[in-house]
């Protein structure tokens, strides 16, 4: 598992909070999705999200369109999950003695400060 902790305290308050993390969580699992490896489809069209405590993922349609129905009904203080239901998705992720790693989630993680400045600049418009 791979979290994503970001400090929003530097952020101005005035600004609708809801908004900018709703926005963040959209771009980021776009990331995801998007920059993972293709080879068939099967990994990148099995991403999903979750909030909470919600049980195995749900949903149909395409990778993006699943988080972001499910990231439309964030609410503040909620935990959100993306989740890759290949069963191979952590051995292309982490690599294995026969294959290099792939490493595009974690290359995420590493953008995700600058996902957040981006979505407070676009939320200051």
């Amino acid at each position: 598992m791979i979290e994503v902790s970001l400090d929003f305290s530097k952020f101005d308050p005035e600004t609708d909070l809801l908004n900018l993390v709703t926005e963040f969580l959209q771009d980021f699992g776009s990331l995801v999705i998007t920059t993972t490896p293709y080879k068939t489809g099967f990994l990148r069209g099995n991403w999903y999200a979750t909030i909470g405590n919600a049980g195995p993922p749900q949903g149909q349609g395409n990778s993006i369109g699943r988080v972001s129905a499910v990231v439309a009904s964030y609410e503040l203080g909620d935990a959100v999950t993306y989740s890759n239901g290949a069963s191979y998705a952590g051995f292309v992720e982490f690599g294995t003695s026969h294959m290099e790693p792939r490493g595009w989630c974690r290359a995420a993680v590493d953008q995700a400060p600058e996902i957040l400045e981006a979505a407070a600049a676009r939320n200051k418009q």
